[in-house]
Parts: C-alpha cells; structure tokens; sequence
C-alpha cells in the first residue's frame, strides 16, 4: 500500500523513472523502492554539498550569507546526525569578508549561533548609516552543553577617543599626527587583546592556556601571531602617497612557509605523500606551519588554470627571507591515493618538494586524526584514512677483512701415534717389490679347457688412458706389479 500510494505522487522527472521500472513495481517493496529513489536521485549529493559549503564565500550582506550557509548545514545534517559544531564554525569565518572575519577570529565563538551573532553585529560597526534588523530564530543550530562559569566576566571594550579637528596650536606636520593617531590605535588593540587573554586565564606571550609553571613554547604558534598581525597592520601602512604617486602595494594577507617545507630533510612532525596534479605526480607535504597551500612555479609551468594575482604579494619564510607570489591556480583539483580534492594554489619557487598543503586546507577538514609515528592522518570526509610516506630505515653492513694464508699448516701427531709410527716405520715405507709369500695366500684355481674371453681393448678417455699408463709404470718400476704371461691375466693395480 505504502509503495502504491507513493507512487502516485510522483511527477515529472520521477513519473518518467517511474515509467521505465514499471514492471519492477508489482515486486518490490518499501524499503527496496526508497532504495532505488536515493541510488537514482540523491547520487553524489553528499559530496556536492560538502563541496558548496567549502567553497562558499560572502559575497552580499552577512543575512545573505547566514541563509546560504544554515541551508547548507541543514541539508548536510540528513547525512551527518550528529554534526561537528566546530568545523562548521571554522568554515563560515573562513567565508566571511576580510574586515569581519579579523573580529570574528580574535573573539572565537563556541558554536555556530554566536558566530552568526557576531558577524551580523561586526557588520552592523562597520556601517553605522545602515542598521539591519538582526535575524535569529528562537532555537540555536546546534545545542549547547551546559557551560560552566569562568573566573571573571570578559571586560568592555575600552572607550575609543573622539576623532575630530586636529587642535589649533597643534603644529605639527600632518604625517606626525597621524602617526600618533595609528599608535594610539595600536595601543588600545593591544590593551584589548591583554584584557582578553587575561579572562580567559590564556598567557600574554603565546595565547596558550596558562597554568602553574607555564613555559612557552620556543616557537609562537600562528595564530597567535595573526591576531598581533591583524591588530598592527594599519601601523605599517603608509597612506601619505596621493593615488598618483602610489606605487602598487602587495597584498597584506598574512602569508607563511615553514622551514620543514624549504628543507629537502625528512621532519618526524610532517606528513609526506605522493599525489597527482593534471595527470602528472607530485611530491606532496602537508605542513601546519604554512598558513596556505602552495605550488612550484616550475611544475605550474606545465599546467593550465594559471591565473596572475590581482595584486602580487610576498610569502614570508621561516628562515627570516621572502619570496615573490604572483600567481595561482584558483579551485586546483588534485588527488591524494585515489581522493580528490580542490584547494586555491599559490605559485611560488619551492625546490625541495611540488606542493605545499598549508592551514587553510587542514582548517577545512578539522577536526582530523593524525598519527605522526605511523604517518597517517583521517579527515571527515567519509571517514577517509590517508597513508603518508614511510621514512626508510637506515642500512649498515659489517665488512671484515682477514689475511689469507696459503700455505697448509702442518698436521699435529698425537705423540702415541708417533711413537708407533717411528717403532713400525719398516711397514710404513713405500713398497718397492711384490708382497713376500706367506702361509695364506690364495690362488684362483681355472676349470679345465676353459677358454680365454675374445673382448676388444676398453676404450678410455685420453686423461683416463694417461693417468692408467703413468700409474702402471710408476708401479712396473717400484716391482708393486709385475708382467704377466697368462692368458687370463693382465697387469695389475
């Protein structure tokens, strides 16, 4: 009945399925047709939809792009019961506009709905002429677990200063003030993030968790490093140029190689793979320390998709230098042991390997599994376990080397065997005649009128023959043997 009633619904696309597996219908139930609707209608959807919500970007207002992206979360969850708060969090920040997403990096929202929350109000900031309605439903998009109280309630944001007329007797030349003025800015940023750091117990000097006996580590880690940065950068922008004279400025995005990806050396703490790129095999590094994906110039040289950078940037390397970015592969697609992925390539001269998966690919997958001993790392994407690069085990070979004596010592004699020896050394002489007669010897007595055997003479090889006539003389000369005139006799050894 259930089959019956349905099938009455369908139209357009599914009545003409319908049509064409209409004599399987009569035998077929429930459960098998629901399982035929989803293998002929919702093929690949999962995979489509994941690919949506990574490549989704805010392009209008943040109410447009909270819509787009719940409508994602929403249909992914038919797939995902139970989904990651925190990936999701991580992919609609990196979709944010630049100027919102530094707030909303710095404040770190817990779930989805407060990152909602905070986009709309940063938005709100930035365009005081144009207040919007902030739209929230009365149910978050995911529950939230119980929270437990801090120690202290975060601190208000300090009050910014009146920004008016420079005073009267301020003479000043006008880049001197606006220096002061981007210092202060400076000042009351940096006081923010201390008062932050602080409500949350996090260290001043690293923003790691503090505790009782806390070290920092001997390396900042980067996001650390990028709040400062995001905080600072207007203090080193020069806009005193008028538009005629500026020269064209290289992009302020935050761009990083570690020293384990400009190294030829082997890293316990990196991950290696071998993957491809437009039909062609790349050596791949998958390294947390570069905050984007990367490509050799000269491997890009041979492939399509090659687009120039807007405005060309410099990607700073661990070891204090700089190298020029002037290109990229936009939405690259490459595959790693039969998995395909899209990331945005940046093209700069690498060396040591092809390609340089970075934090924005790693952030896309979070949370993962990685198991450094083993080399292995499992995203969520469909549960997917990637093999990296076994390192291989060094090999050492023990030579010797020994003095070869060709001369053959001489035996030892036990001193009873010599004694023996030197007492019988009359038997022990080589033989010279025939062996004395003696009381046993025996004879082959012939029957009568025998006759001889007729045979012709055996035919030996050449060595044999020789080694038979030199033995036979030598023992003909000795008297061992001597020559016989029987007919049935012949010499002898």
């Amino acid at each position: 009945m259930w089959v019956r009633v349905a099938t009455m619904n369908f139209t357009n696309t599914a009545k003409r399925w319908l049509q064409s597996i209409n004599q399987k219908i009569p035998q077929t139930d429930w459960t098998t047709l629901c399982a035929m609707i989803r293998e002929r209608f919702c093929r690949d959807q999962h995979e489509l939809l994941l690919r949506q919500l990574f490549q989704i970007k805010m392009t209008g207002s943040v109410q447009d792009y909270i819509d787009k992206f719940v409508n994602l979360v929403e249909q992914l969850s038919a797939y995902t019961p139970n989904p990651d708060s925190l990936s999701y969090v991580t992919r609609f920040v990196d979709g944010l506009r630049d100027d919102i997403r530094s707030v909303i990096l710095v404040q770190r929202p817990a779930d989805l709905d407060a990152a909602c929350t905070l986009a709309l109000l940063q938005e709100e900031a930035l365009d005081p002429h144009r207040r919007k309605e902030i739209k929230r439903t009365d149910a978050p998009l995911f529950p939230k677990p119980a929270q437990t109280r801090g120690a202290f309630p975060l601190p208000p944001p300090p009050p910014r200063p009146a920004v008016g007329p420079p005073l009267v007797d301020d003479k000043r030349p006008p880049d001197d003030r606006r220096q002061d003025h981007r210092r202060a800015n400076v000042d009351e940023k940096l006081q923010s993030l201390r008062s932050y750091r602080k409500a949350r117990g996090l260290c001043m000097r690293c923003g790691e968790k503090w505790h009782q006996g806390h070290k920092c580590a001997p390396a900042i880690q980067l996001h650390a490093l990028q709040e400062v940065w995001e905080m600072c950068q207007d203090m080193f922008l020069d806009d005193g140029l008028s538009e005629q004279e500026a020269e064209p400025v290289t992009d302020l995005a935050f761009l990083l190689l570690s020293a384990d990806a400009s190294s030829p050396s082997i890293h316990p703490r990196t991950l290696q793979f071998t993957g491809l790129i437009q039909g062609r095999s790349i050596r791949v590094l998958v390294d947390s320390g570069s905050t984007h994906s990367f490509l050799d110039v000269r491997l890009a040289a041979s492939l399509s998709g090659v687009q120039p950078l807007p405005t060309p940037t410099r990607v700073a390397v661990a070891n204090g230098g700089s190298v020029a970015c002037e290109a990229q592969i936009q939405y690259a697609e490459w595959s790693i042991q039969g998995y395909t992925f899209h990331s945005t390539l940046k093209l700069i001269p690498i060396g040591s390997y092809d390609m340089i998966i970075g934090m924005d690919w790693l952030q896309a997958f979070s949370p993962m599994k990685v198991h450094w001993v083993q080399k292995w790392i499992q995203i969520q994407y469909g549960s997917v376990v990637l093999q990296g690069e076994l390192p291989i085990p060094s090999e050492c070979t023990l030579v010797q080397v020994f003095q070869v004596n060709d001369s053959e010592p001489e035996p030892v004699i036990p001193v009873e065997v010599q004694q023996l020896l030197t007492k019988y050394s009359h038997l022990f002489q080589p033989p010279t005649e025939s062996p004395p007669r003696r009381p046993c010897d025996r004879s082959i007595p012939l029957l009568s009128g025998a006759q001889p055997v007729a045979s012709r003479p055996y035919r030996y090889s050449p060595i044999l023959k020789s080694e038979i006539e030199s033995q036979v003389n030598e023992m003909l000369q000795s008297g061992f043997i001597r020559p016989s005139t029987s007919a049935f006799s012949s010499p002898r050894i």
